[in-house]
């Protein structure tokens, strides 16, 4: 609906008429008064209507006009269509005339581009019945006029096409279109007089989110927010939406650019000031559409002024938290094709390409390892989706115990990272066996105290007797000879990969055999005690969880090993030998040959260095 001066005319035309017209059918009439773009009609800030330059305008879809037929590039005018772009003219053909026998009248409003290069003519056809003229009229640059056609024969399958008349810079604005069937045999219908704009109504104002809620789709609301009720920034969807939520509520901000240059909304940022917007519920999230231009003399995001707390969530629930930063956890991540998805009690979500970010912790096998995972309820292409904002890997946790059997939390953790609460006791200055389910790279930090560890390295025929060196490192799975300088009752580490079987090291008839459950020997194995030395068992003589043993077929070669010594080891390095090298005030060193002149402590002795 418009309002034009050199309508007037028309208005009188149409009460010398009125009498006449009782005859006529209207058949077809479009106002495309639902557009709302550019260009055509006038407004408040252009009187005259817009006719050249840039507009911002969208494309003019068949659902927008049903049944008609549009050809080439059409777009949303100011309650009008434009036709055509520069390289290339463009048509649209009518629905079918349905009703209409005979003679008719058509008529329509229509005006060029302000371009005195462009071509200003255009050519008007019916097709599927009936004739019409004239088949082309010239246009008047920058102004709508009214323009009058005659149909004779039509049917009700006739259709009417307006179409540029050259192949290329021929852009014209169309309005009104109107078909009128007349008994009398094609009596003209003059336009209808325009009706004055009718005042809009005020926009809600909005001060908490939550006032959102119940509004109808398309209500047009100001939203208003201050250093008392700013909106945080929650996420980030490109350069122009972002989700934020206030303390009552959250919303997704759709096409939301400020025009200050190098001004964006920021993570963690909060909104303030004023946003003018249309109100609709998209996929289940309430939605706001900016409907003026916001500058940042409008609105301010001031950086890391505070942050909102996600709610605690499941999947399953997620339809009650629409926009909300969420925290879900014990969730499982997967991957099908190129997406990622969260998946919990049976129910899976898919997830942004945002949690791209995190992709060294998505590395290897996701099927047995759990999430705790923060993020915004989000929507993309219709359907729900969370957008991470964080993603921590929850690690199980084991308590392994020496005096107690593991093996069924090991086999079941096997191959996993965990963090386990390792219950072992090493006696100070006494030599123990071990075998662990997972590698130390640092065992004395592990343990809290100094420790001399040993390898085995093998077995000597001629002498009869068992090789070892010294190491700094345990090996998951591998048996050892360990020693500490103080008591310590076990270790605490986290992140450690578990194996399930522990590792048997052979040579020349000798295997040094690791256990993770507590064994009990038989008469083919030989322990160590507390001083290094190798004993028979005794009857039905157990060792603990985590220990290793010395196992012989042969028994000639057990008999020797057992005479070979007071040991029946070969050359085991003293505890000074393998103990660490530190600085008199604690700090661990290399021992090199060019080490630096000063005493050192190793083993619980001071060592000078000339």
């Amino acid at each position: 609906m418009k309002l034009h001066f050199e309508r007037f005319s028309a208005f009188l035309l149409f009460l010398a008429l009125a009498l006449s017209s009782w005859g006529q059918k209207v058949v077809l009439h479009e106002t495309f008064d639902n557009f709302k773009g550019e260009g055509g009609n006038p407004t408040t800030e252009a009187p005259e209507g817009v006719w050249k330059g840039s507009m911002k305008s969208s494309k003019v879809t068949e659902g927008q006009l049903p049944n008609w037929q549009l050809k080439g590039q059409l777009y949303h005018g100011n309650q009008c269509v434009k036709v055509g772009v520069a390289k290339q003219s463009a048509s649209l053909t009518t629905p079918a005339l349905t009703g209409l026998s005979g003679k008719a009248v058509l008529t329509f409003r229509a005006g060029s581009w302000d371009n005195k290069k462009y071509s200003r003519d255009i050519k008007v056809s019916i097709v599927d019945g009936g004739t019409l003229t004239p088949a082309q009229v010239t246009l008047e640059i920058g102004k709508f006029n009214t323009y009058t056609f005659t149909i004779e024969g039509a049917t009700a399958t006739s259709k009417i096409c307006i179409e540029g008349a050259a192949a290329s810079n021929n852009v014209f604005f169309l309005d009104d279109v109107k078909v009128v069937a007349s008994e009398e045999g094609g009596q003209i219908n003059p336009p209808t007089p325009p009706t004055p704009p009718q005042p809009q109504p005020k926009p809600t104002e909005i001060r908490t989110l939550d006032q959102l809620k119940g509004l109808p789709d398309g209500t047009a609301v100001v939203l208003l927010m201050g250093r008392d009720n700013p909106a945080y920034v929650n996420a980030l969807v490109g350069k122009t939406e972002c989700y934020v939520a206030d303390t009552t509520a959250a919303l997704l901000l759709r096409n939301f650019l400020p025009t200050d240059a190098g001004w964006h909304p920021t993570m963690r940022g909060a909104l303030m000031g004023r946003i003018e917007a249309t109100y609709a519920t998209e996929a289940g999230l309430p939605t706001l559409r900016p409907t003026a231009k916001s500058t940042g003399e409008t609105v301010l995001c001031i950086d890391q002024f505070g942050e909102r707390k996600a709610l605690p969530a499941t999947i399953e629930n997620l339809a009650d938290f629409p926009a909300q930063k969420v925290l879900l956890t014990d969730v499982t991540l997967g991957r099908q094709e190129a997406r990622y998805y969260a998946e919990q009690g049976g129910k899976r979500i898919y997830l942004s390409s945002q949690i791209e970010a995190w992709k060294s912790l998505l590395e290897g096998d996701l099927t047995t390892r759990r999430f705790t995972l923060q993020a915004v309820v989000g929507v993309a292409k219709g359907a729900p989706q969370l957008l991470p904002l964080a993603l921590e890997e929850v690690m199980t946790q084991l308590v392994l115990k020496e005096d107690q059997d593991p093996t069924a939390d090991i086999a079941a953790h096997a191959d996993q990272i965990v963090d386990v609460d390792l219950h072992l006791t090493l006696q100070p200055e006494q030599w123990r066996t071990l075998c662990l389910p997972f590698a130390m790279d640092d065992p004395e930090e592990a343990f809290g105290t100094e420790l001399s560890i040993l390898a085995f390295d093998g077995c000597t025929l001629d002498n009869h007797k068992v090789r070892f060196r010294a190491t700094d490192k345990i090996e998951a799975g591998v048996p050892y000879l360990v020693k500490a300088a103080g008591e310590t009752s076990g270790a605490q580490v986290d992140g450690v990969k578990l194996i399930s079987t522990p590792k048997t090291l052979s040579e020349a008839g000798v295997d040094f055999v690791g256990a993770f459950a507590p064994w009990t020997m038989t008469d083919k194995c030989l322990r160590f005690d507390a001083q290094q030395h190798l004993c028979a068992p005794e009857d039905q003589t157990q060792l603990p969880a985590f220990s290793a043993h010395l196992r012989v077929a042969d028994a000639d070669l057990r008999e020797k090993l057992l005479n070979g010594g007071i040991t029946a080891l070969e050359r085991l390095p003293h505890a000074d030998a393998v103990a660490p090298l530190r600085t008199l005030t604690g700090q661990r060193v290399v021992r090199t040959a060019t080490l630096p002149a000063g005493v050192y402590l190793q083993g619980g002795r001071k060592i000078v260095v000339p």
